[in-house]
């Protein structure tokens, strides 16, 4: 098990709450910011190591600090 910090965001940046989260990867750490429907920004990090942001304005996923993006619209907030 993974323990990562999954960080939901204001439209500002600013941090409403964080969320301690602990899973086999950053893919199910992903899976369980998006199964919380936030409406705004989420971070998730692990340690000091950002495994990935979820911007739900397009519906990507970056994925660690290189920013490789997957699109994950049609799995958040009901869309498709």
């Amino acid at each position: 098990m993974h323990h990562f910090r999954l960080y939901f965001l204001d439209p500002d940046g600013r941090i409403l709450r964080a969320e301690n989260y602990s899973g086999d990867n950053d893919a199910s750490a992903v899976a369980e910011a998006i199964r919380q429907d936030h409406p705004g920004y989420v971070e998730i990090w692990q340690g000091t190591r950002r495994a990935a942001s979820i911007n739900p304005d397009t519906g990507q996923v970056a994925h660690g600090a290189l920013g490789k993006t997957l699109s994950v619209r049609s799995s958040m907030h009901g869309l498709s």
